[in-house]
């Protein structure tokens, strides 16, 4: 990435138009999946949401679509109006579409950050052309201050209804927003340390809820398993601290201030950055590589010099060089991932079936796999998953509490708990379907467990505890599941009652 980006701040200025087009073509294709994915042609495999691209998820797509929203406008900005513009028609009519798609997938996506961030981005491309129509409008004092009012009121209003749009996932980011500055002030100068927050922020979620009584229950209500702040400034200060963050600023100042006398094509490549740290705030762009790729390669094209800025020549002998190592990374990278890839996904079907006999997946091709994925969380899981369904729960606890060093998830200690109360270490096993509780309270199923761990040993009083606050519990999703279960645990608080 390095030296790719070294050559793009070298070649900027010998062909930046085709850059350009690259990106958006990159973009153009990226929209096309998502329309196969509408439609129905393409699968994405998601459970819930039909549209997500390649990235996944709807809103990190729609976030890699907003950002490249600026480039796009000032393509068709140049052409109406400012004629003589240095790319070829096909680009132009490519602009068109590519705006013309994103106002009909971003609503779809139903991502609000990039709803905001697309109005930063058609807000900074076209804001002289606004500022004209202003001034020309707004040519005395009192409608200068009708206009201002105005545009509070509506700018309150707007934010008041893309809050109550989504008003659960608006209070859940709140929760976590609240959770990470607490870590952060428990470790304000050097942090928690890189991906911690992704790796263990439900284990600071889980102390929250059991220590901390001022806890709400609509906080409650909206939690659940978090593996990202859903804000990346929040996220890198509490993971880096303050001296990650200062350093950070440097960059970007350095960045910014290297495009301080704007020509028309930086200060396009800034609005994208703009429009991304504005998304950045309330989701998680930079969790993502093709996002990543393209703030790397923004910044190259803001900074660029020509090639004589770093040297006088560079030989043909070097430039091959380094076009031959690129390529004997990737296709290393590519070798790895063939021969990873096709076993992992067949391991992950089996820890979703109920029978795992299949003779394919032995034991020895289970070490085998763990030798290239021994830090993967997921995996690791997985694999736990079919040591528990095989019965061997010695040997899945062992790898659950591996796991749980590096990762943290409600899922994973009511695994842990499962496999504890097969080995009949039931007071271990109720600390862990607790801890599962505590991260993510408005769950059943936990509850269920200490039921049915209770009912197991006899212990009435406790069972109807958990009966009686799983009945009164409102689900943040209700299901038929749900249902049979506050059913079974109503019937048994009846039987309790008639039997006393």
């Amino acid at each position: 990435m390095s030296i790719f980006v070294f050559f793009l701040r070298t070649r900027i200025h010998q062909n930046p138009g085709s850059i350009v087009l690259a990106i958006l073509v990159a973009g153009l294709l990226q929209q096309a999946i998502g329309l196969l994915q509408m439609i129905g042609v393409l699968n994405n495999g998601h459970p819930y949401f039909r549209i997500t691209g390649t990235f996944g998820n709807p809103g990190v797509f729609a976030g890699y679509l907003v950002s490249l929203l600026p480039l796009a406008c000032y393509v068709v900005k140049r052409h109406i109006f400012e004629w003589g513009l240095p790319f070829p028609n096909f680009a132009r009519y490519g602009c068109y579409m590519y705006l013309i798609l994103c106002f009909f997938l971003l609503p779809l996506l139903d991502s609000r950050a990039s709803w905001i961030s697309g109005c930063l981005a058609i807000f900074i491309v076209y804001r002289s052309e606004i500022w004209r129509v202003l001034t020309t409008f707004l040519n005395k004092r009192w409608k200068k201050s009708i206009f201002s009012i105005l545009t509070a009121i509506l700018f309150l209003v707007a934010i008041y209804i893309i809050h109550l749009h989504k008003e659960d996932s608006s209070l859940g980011r709140v929760l976590v927003w609240k959770i990470t500055i607490g870590i952060f002030s428990k470790n304000p100068i050097f942090g928690i340390g890189f991906s911690n927050i992704l790796n263990h922020y439900n284990d600071y979620q889980q102390n929250y809820f059991a220590t901390q009584t001022s806890a709400t229950a609509l906080e409650k209500l909206n939690a659940d398993n978090v593996y990202v702040s859903f804000n990346e400034i929040i996220e890198f200060l509490t993971e880096e601290g303050l001296a990650g963050m200062l350093l950070l600023a440097a960059f970007v100042f350095a960045v910014f201030n290297s495009a301080k006398h704007f020509s028309t094509l930086r200060s396009m490549f800034v609005a994208c950055l703009a429009v991304i740290l504005l998304f950045a705030c309330f989701s998680y762009p930079f969790h993502d590589p093709a996002i990543l790729i393209n703030i790397c390669i923004f910044c190259a094209l803001i900074v660029g010099r020509p090639v004589v800025f770093y040297c006088k020549s560079i030989s043909f002998a070097w430039i091959t060089a380094v076009r031959v190592t690129i390529f004997a990374g990737m296709l290393t990278c590519l070798i790895a991932l063939f021969y990873v890839l096709p076993d992992v996904i067949r391991l992950r079907q089996i820890a979703k079936t109920v029978n795992v006999t299949d003779p394919d997946f032995s034991r020895s091709n289970l070490n085998r796999i763990s030798l290239l994925l021994s830090h993967d969380p997921e995996y690791q899981t997985s694999k736990a998953i079919i040591l528990y369904r095989k019965g061997l729960f010695g040997e899945s606890l062992d790898l659950l509490n591996a796991v749980c060093k590096s990762s943290s998830n409600s899922d994973l200690y009511l695994l842990k708990g499962q496999n504890l109360e097969a080995l009949k270490q039931y007071h271990l096993a109720e600390a862990a379907y607790y801890y599962a509780l505590n991260i993510v309270p408005n769950r059943l199923l936990p509850r269920y467990m200490l039921f049915k761990l209770y009912l197991k040993q006899g212990d009435f009083n406790s069972a109807a505890f958990v009966s009686s606050q799983a009945v009164r519990l409102k689900e943040k999703v209700p299901s038929t599941t749900t249902n049979a279960i506050k059913y079974e645990m109503s019937s048994f608080l009846n039987k309790l009652k008639k039997s006393r």
